[in-house]
């Protein structure tokens, strides 16, 4: 059997497709690149020519690189971008979605590490390429979205770290066999309740919690360290009173997995309707869409590819056909 080539295929299941996907099938420039494209939907080199020979000044201000690279993508799509270089451990911050130099910088060292022009800006087969390492690591771990029922919070785990669930003090509990990694929801809502107090709380309890990272902001707060010989996380938010968080608790000789875990968890976390990444995507709890890749097996075109790509899509596309 003659083989023709290795494509890569595009799954996209009843839910709308966004972020990846858009990044995905937009038109590329000349140079392959996405965001490539200037004024009146020129190529950016063209769209940046002036006469330099009459305004000198103009020359040194168009010779200057754009601070942000990917300044041409979205909002959605720039969170979902942060959040896969998240999952590879090339970024490690807040998902935000926000164009900044430590999105930049995770992005040349994804393309760093894979031997590709450190530009700072992914081309569409380096986003596709990006978004199924993702799907790898998300897969190892049995990453999936699990709704609270005792908190109303939506949270991300990886299942195969903590296959087993039970009550919590105020939310629910999941956990290792042994408990070297475990992770709790909890809700808080009384006359008086603060996001300040609880933050300064949770600073010190329980006893023996060193902190070694604190952010507080007007409506969520977030505390990591050590607690005894266990690294911790939490993050909490407030509306309306209430506050619901999430604690994560797990061994050292478990960072390798789970420091880059706490960074996705921590941003998939969803304690209120409209929060969490999901909600910087522009499609809460709806986002699916699968990158993969076939081989073309036949001169007609039949191409070769795992099942559980395809299972249930509603479109499927093939890159350059």
């Amino acid at each position: 059997m003659r083989i023709a080539g290795t494509i890569l295929i595009v799954s996209m299941t009843l839910w709308p497709a966004i972020g990846l996907a858009q990044i995905a099938q937009k038109p590329a420039g000349r140079a392959g690149n996405p965001a490539a494209t200037g004024a009146k939907g020129l190529p950016a080199a063209a769209a940046a020519k002036t006469d330099t020979k009459k305004d000198p000044k103009t020359k040194a201000a168009t010779a200057q690189p754009a601070r942000d690279l990917n300044g041409g993508v979205s909002l959605g799509e720039r969170a979902l971008i942060q959040f896969d270089l998240a999952w590879i451990g090339a970024y490690n911050g807040l998902i935000t979605g926000e164009a900044n130099d430590k999105t930049t910088a995770a992005v040349k060292a994804f393309q760093k590490d894979h031997r590709a022009k450190e530009t700072g800006t992914l081309a569409a087969p380096e986003r596709a390429q990006l978004a199924v390492l993702s799907k790898e690591k998300q897969d190892q771990v049995g990453w999936r979205m699990v709704d609270d029922r005792v908190t109303g919070a939506q949270i991300g785990l990886p299942t195969k770290q903590v296959p087993n669930s039970g009550p919590g003090k105020t939310g629910t509990r999941w956990f290792s066999a042994q408990g070297q990694i475990q992770v709790e929801t909890f809700r808080l809502r009384g006359p008086g309740t603060t996001l300040a107090d609880l933050f300064d709380q949770q600073k010190k309890e329980p006893a023996g919690r060193h902190v070694e990272v604190n952010l507080l902001r007007p409506d969520f707060f977030i505390l990591s360290g050590m607690q005894g010989l266990k690294k911790f996380y939490v993050r909490a938010e407030i509306r309306d009173g209430e506050v619901r968080g999430m604690t994560i608790l797990y061994d050292q000789a478990t960072e390798g997995i789970m420091d880059p875990l706490v960074v996705v968890m921590s941003s998939a976390f969803a304690p209120f309707s409209g929060s969490g990444i999901a909600a910087l995507s522009g499609s809460p709890g709806q986002r699916k869409v699968e990158y993969g890749s076939g081989i073309v097996v036949t001169a007609a075109g039949h191409i070769l590819s795992e099942r559980r790509l395809t299972d249930g899509c509603n479109v499927i596309e093939v890159s350059g056909y």
